[in-house]
């Protein structure tokens, strides 16, 4: 009785292992907030399917701005969620968006490289021995803080190719900066955000200019001004500089 009672227990907890596939990683996106140089934060999530190496993040953005109009996406009136899905290839889907232009929301395809320098200085965090990393993409420094003790190789937003799961990455201008608050493993399929899509996404080499250029109502405002030499909004997202321009 004990023997079969032992089997069973062993099917369980093979069973179990085998249909925890999946991770769910719920993170706190800080942002600083120029306009009143106070830190906003929004709440981030990744999905990720350790057999098919499929990941999809979310973020909620936008607040309660009454009396202050703002091209910024994050301290703009109206709220959005930005999701981010890519499968075994490595191809990265993006659904963005941006205010400042016509159409508001776009559906793009990206395509990068990410490379982390290791070091061997760490710090104890949640009594989790973290080890820390840097990596320069798209114009900003990022340092990341991530667990090699937990198999789980994975970060938010499109960070790639940690060694271990991120428990904080941040930028050395200390304008973004994620943290973890939690994870667990489960068994929930992950589905494409955009299988159902009509229409096809376009190249990221579009984003500077649809993120970055000048609306025609501001272009046609700055005409006005004889001494203007506005060429293009101020770059302060995430991605400033991009490897083809």
């Amino acid at each position: 009785m004990r023997k079969i009672k032992l089997v069973i227990f062993l099917i369980c907890v093979f069973s179990n292992y085998l249909t925890a596939q999946n991770f769910n990683a719920k993170y706190n996106f800080y942002v600083k907030n120029d306009y009143t140089n106070t830190e906003l934060v929004f709440p981030a999530e990744i999905f990720y399917n350790t057999k098919d190496k499929v990941k999809l993040y979310k973020v909620k953005l936008g607040i309660e701005n009454k009396g202050m109009e703002s091209d910024n996406v994050f301290v703009s009136n109206k709220k959005s969620e930005n999701i981010i899905y890519s499968d075994y290839t490595g191809k990265v889907y993006l659904f963005e968006y941006i205010p400042s232009s016509k159409e508001e929301n776009y559906f793009f395809f990206d395509d990068y490289e990410m490379k982390w320098k290791l070091t061997k200085e760490t710090k104890l965090k949640y009594d989790v021995r973290l080890r820390k990393a840097s990596t320069v993409f798209r114009g900003r420094e990022y340092i990341c803080w991530f667990a090699e003790s937990v198999k789980i190789t994975e970060a938010p937003w499109k960070f790639k190719n940690l060694p271990g799961l991120a428990y904080e990455i941040y930028d050395t201008q200390n304008k973004f900066r994620w943290e973890l608050v939690s994870y667990t493993e489960n068994s929930n399929l992950i589905e494409n955000p955009f299988k159902d899509f009509k229409y096809s996404p376009i190249s990221y080499k579009e984003y500077p200019n649809l993120r970055y250029g000048l609306s025609p109502e501001l272009k046609k405002k700055l005409s006005q001004n004889p001494n203007n030499r506005m060429l293009e909004q101020e770059r302060d997202g995430l991605e400033i500089i991009f490897e083809w321009e």
